[in-house]
């Protein structure tokens, strides 16, 4: 038994005639009726009364026209869905994002996503860049979007946008008004907010102070760049934060950011899309990326 003696069995009965059946099938009369014969040999009994030009359905054939009803709609169904699956408007899609990116970079574009393919599932799950690349190569998402890639040889990066980090202070702070150039000497004593031990951020702002041969006058340590921020407005000291972090207080005024020496300043950051090397680019995926590129106006995006 098999969907097309299926498929000719059902219109068989709902025409009444074998010929009809067989022109809307686009086969001949003799087909239909092997097909038929097949499905009566199969079940061992005869399925349809052949009456003259018509037919009727016996008991047994009254039964299997029921089933046969539910498993091509389920056949239609399974088409359509796979179909949506492969023209990447169904299914479920992974993505990984760092903490920073999901918050202050992600969200507008998801939403675009969502807009354009309702159909789609996203899952985000969020964590530093590192762990969001183990999560690519291990497949548990399909893409990460992630901040400062430094290259893997199974992953392919896409550069989304790039930005730089800043200096952040309270706009009443002296140094925030000050009309002449800063160097960081000027906040070698400011009370410095940053991120744990290890944390790309740390780094940086030990490297750039370093570099000037001066050591930061470390406040506090934290994990949550939003409290950070938080810190900084009520006067608790200042921060090397990326400049799309602060985008919208700077906008207000609540905070000030100094970008830094051109001296001093390392290469600008990236904001990147990767993926495995070798996983098969589906539709979904690729309309993913295309909807991030599409965010950015087709060109890198500079914060």
């Amino acid at each position: 038994m098999d969907l097309h003696q299926l498929e000719a069995f059902v219109r068989v009965v709902a025409i009444g005639n074998f010929t009809r059946a067989a022109e809307e099938l686009s086969l001949s009369q003799p087909a239909v009726t092997r097909q038929i014969a097949s499905l009566e040999k199969h079940f061992h009994t005869r399925l349809l009364d052949r009456l003259g030009h018509t037919v009727a359905l016996t008991p047994a054939g009254e039964i299997l026209h029921r089933h046969a009803l539910e498993m091509l709609r389920l056949k239609a169904q399974t088409e359509e869905s796979i179909s949506l699956v492969v023209q990447g408007e169904a299914g479920t899609l992974k993505v990984g994002a760092s903490t920073t990116a999901a918050t202050y970079y992600l969200p507008t574009l998801l939403g675009a996503y969502r807009q354009q393919h309702p159909g789609v599932q996203l899952t985000l799950v969020t964590s530093n860049s590192n762990d969001i690349t183990e999560m690519v190569l291990s497949n548990a998402v399909d893409v990460g979007v992630v901040m400062d890639f430094h290259g893997e040889t199974q992953i392919v990066a896409t550069e989304l946008a790039t930005y730089d980090n800043v200096l952040v202070l309270p706009p009443d702070a002296p140094l925030a008004q000050s009309q002449r150039p800063l160097s960081f000497a000027d906040f070698v004593d400011e009370p410095l907010l940053v991120t744990h031990r290890g944390t790309r951020l740390r780094r940086i702002a030990e490297q750039l102070f370093g570099s000037a041969g001066l050591t930061p006058s470390i406040a506090m340590e934290l994990d949550n760049l939003e409290t950070i921020k938080q810190m900084v407005k009520a006067g608790l000291g200042i921060a090397l934060l990326p400049r799309l972090v602060v985008e919208d207080e700077v906008s207000r005024n609540s905070l000030v950011a100094l970008p830094l020496q051109a001296s001093t300043e390392q290469s600008p950051q990236r904001i990147a899309a990767i993926y495995r090397r070798d996983k098969y680019l589906t539709s979904l995926l690729s309309n993913f990326l295309i909807c991030l590129g599409e965010g950015n106006d087709a060109t890198k995006k500079k914060y």
